[in-house]
């Protein structure tokens, strides 16, 4: 600023001017201009010793341990450090950039793609209801062309549902795949010997694909995909808003299309669809005749009625494995029920929730009766009580589909109290009135209304066919009519 001042002053504009131009008062102008008509020179500015400085080896060598910024900045304030968290973390920051030296990774046509997740936010899902989503990103690492989509997890069964559609959309598969450490692909990180999830290397060979795990810590193994996650963020997720994961990905194909594979790339500085289908496309593995049939693997116990739940729907299991844990494997439009590795069930997945599919041969032998069985095993008991109890119970059947075992029951009960040939003679008579109620039966018996003459049936029934009787005959049956 003196310098300024100096300058426009010697140009030829007046303190007003200068005072307009420099953004200060009329008084500060007036003072350096003084100051310069003394003869004195431009005023050094001071050196300012940081805060941070006394502590600068203390945090040298605690960032050589590889500590966390929190626990530096948590050492310095019981050492007297009364500085900010931000201004450590700045500190550190320039410690911490790297002198190590990383060769570009040139990559041949179809020889290699990279795969990550990245988070999307809350998304609806076809019910409506708010959902933790994901953006899957596959790359080409030659053409730079990108592969996205939105899911809901990263299950096995989705992550591999979402290679399948990668491989669609590019028309052929890369021979090798880089994978950031995702559970589920690689089950335990190691640079030597890396374990494999196993539906996954299935999957992998069924492809012909090499996975080639990412070092942990090391970014750069993955520095292409690190940064289509970021692009898709800011570039297309940032700012919009969705219906629900049918509309997300409806416009994420959209964009991907028209905007992502189509700009001219800020590395190669040529458009990816144009490098993938003049030089690349060619040089990619083909697809295989049909899709991979995908497998998932879970636990489930068994209930008391012989079922598993599974997705929200009940599936029968052999009552000898009751209470016990068994593995659900889903395959396409089946599950098959596995203990200690023998296949014990097999079902067609159901739709919708709470129904159920049962195998009779699943339950005990007593357990599986049909209902025409259960039936004749209560005629029978009929039968032992009398001809005309036999009648009663047919014709209770017909009147009380679904309800007559209860009444039939009652009849067997009186039968122990009674008799046979009581309870025979009170069936008979209701049966006349076409009356099928255990309570009516009872209530003859109880007032002794089976020893009385009995009315013809030709004499009460109409020429419908209808029983037609006063109401009042029924009141010595039943209570309170």
């Amino acid at each position: 600023m003196w310098t300024t001042i100096k300058t426009l002053w010697e140009l030829g504009y007046n303190k007003t001017q200068i005072a307009e131009m420099i953004g200060c008062s009329r008084k500060t102008i007036r003072k350096i201009l003084k100051q310069i008509q003394q003869g004195q020179v431009e005023p050094k500015r001071e050196l300012v010793v940081s805060i941070i400085e006394p502590y600068k080896d203390l945090i040298l060598a605690r960032v050589s341990q590889k500590l966390t910024v929190k626990r530096i900045y948590q050492e310095l304030t019981g050492k007297g450090y009364t500085g900010s968290y931000e201004t450590v973390k700045r500190f550190v920051s320039k410690i911490k950039l790297t002198k190590d030296v990383y060769m570009h990774n040139v990559t041949v046509a179809g020889e290699e793609a990279q795969i990550d997740f990245g988070y999307a936010g809350l998304i609806a899902d076809s019910d409506g209801k708010l959902k933790k989503a994901w953006v899957f990103c596959l790359g080409l690492t030659y053409s730079k062309k990108y592969y996205y989509e939105i899911v809901f997890s990263q299950k096995v069964e989705d992550f591999l549902n979402s290679h399948i559609n990668a491989f669609r959309y590019l028309g052929g598969v890369p021979k090798t795949i880089k994978i950031d450490n995702l559970k589920s692909a690689i089950l335990q990180a190691n640079f030597y010997e890396p374990v494999y999830q196993k539906e996954y290397l299935n999957f992998a060979n069924y492809y012909r694909f090499k996975p080639i795990p990412c070092r942990i810590y090391t970014p750069t193994d993955k520095a292409m995909i690190e940064s289509s996650i970021k692009y898709v963020k800011n570039s297309f997720i940032r700012g919009r808003r969705f219906k629900d994961i049918f509309d997300a990905n409806t416009q994420l194909k959209e964009w991907t299309e028209t905007v992502c594979n189509k700009r001219i790339h800020g590395t190669t500085k040529r458009i990816p669809d144009e490098v993938f289908e003049q030089e690349e496309k060619a040089q990619l593995l083909p697809l295989p005749d049909s899709d991979y049939q995908i497998r998932s693997f879970s636990k489930r116990i068994v209930s008391c009625n012989c079922h598993i739940c599974f997705e929200n729907n009940f599936y029968s299991v052999p009552w000898q494995y009751l209470h016990q844990e068994v593995i659900v494997e889903k395959t396409g439009k089946l599950i098959k029920i596995y203990k200690d590795n023998n296949l014990i069930a097999t079902h067609q997945i159901l739709t919708g929730k709470g129904n159920f599919q049962t195998n009779p041969s699943h339950y005990p032998e007593y357990k599986i009766i049909s209902e025409t069985d259960y039936q004749n095993k209560y005629r029978m008991k009929m039968k032992e009580i009398g001809p005309d109890c036999e009648e009663y119970f047919k014709l209770m059947i017909k009147q009380q589909k679904g309800y007559w075992s209860r009444q039939a029951k009652g009849l067997l009960k009186l039968a122990k109290e009674y008799g046979n040939q009581v309870v025979n003679n009170a069936c008979k008579r209701a049966f006349i009135y076409g009356v099928t109620s255990y309570v009516v039966v009872k209530r003859i018996i109880e007032k002794n209304l089976f020893e009385e003459d009995f009315v013809p049936k030709s004499s009460i029934e109409t020429k419908t066919g209808e029983f037609q009787r006063p109401l009042e005959e029924y009141e010595k049956w039943i209570p309170n009519l």
